[in-house]
């Protein structure tokens, strides 16, 4: 997809390599395949090219502005859940997730 730069303003899919790598490698292998045959869709191709350049491109919209996180007078956190991928909502363990969600709103709520 990033050999071709005409990909930037297409809708690609991925497939299952990148998808594993990207949104389901932390879940087992047969998890994978399931999340990927019912959830990989074609999709911008811009976010691909913006995360890939994200190390050598300063004013790329993927990095985090931690300078604006200071300033920024809500309540944040980050919670890693162990065994969960990007595709959060849809794991087998979507609860875990649900539930730190709900716990964090429960507390500042």
């Amino acid at each position: 997809m990033l050999g071709n730069p005409r990909n930037h303003h297409r809708a690609i899919a991925l497939t299952y390599d990148p998808f594993r790598f990207a949104f389901a490698n932390a879940v087992p292998e047969d998890e994978a395949r399931q999340r990927y045959e019912e959830h990989a869709v074609p999709a911008p191709g811009l976010p691909i090219f913006q995360a890939a350049t994200a190390n050598i491109n300063p004013w790329t919209e993927a990095k985090v502005a931690y300078r604006k996180q200071r300033n920024n007078p809500a309540v944040t956190e980050i919670t890693e859940i162990a065994g969960r991928g990007h595709s959060l909502t849809s794991d087998g363990g979507w609860r875990d997730v649900a539930d730190t969600a709900l716990s964090f709103v429960q507390r500042f709520a």
